[in-house]
């Protein structure tokens, strides 16, 4: 299979490669959801105490 198709294959590992090292949409959009939370959190915290 690896034979057949080489091209296809490093094409295949260059955008495996490239997705992992640059993260997914996904978990960049959960990371800036969290930390918009965080945020909140300490908005709401600094406005209660003072």
């Amino acid at each position: 299979m690896l034979m057949r198709n080489p091209e296809y294959k490093t094409v295949g590992n260059l955008e495996l490669d490239v997705s992992s090292d640059g993260h997914s949409p996904a978990a960049m959009l959960l990371g800036q959801i969290v930390l918009l939370l965080l945020f909140v959190v300490a908005i709401m915290l600094r406005s209660l105490s003072g």
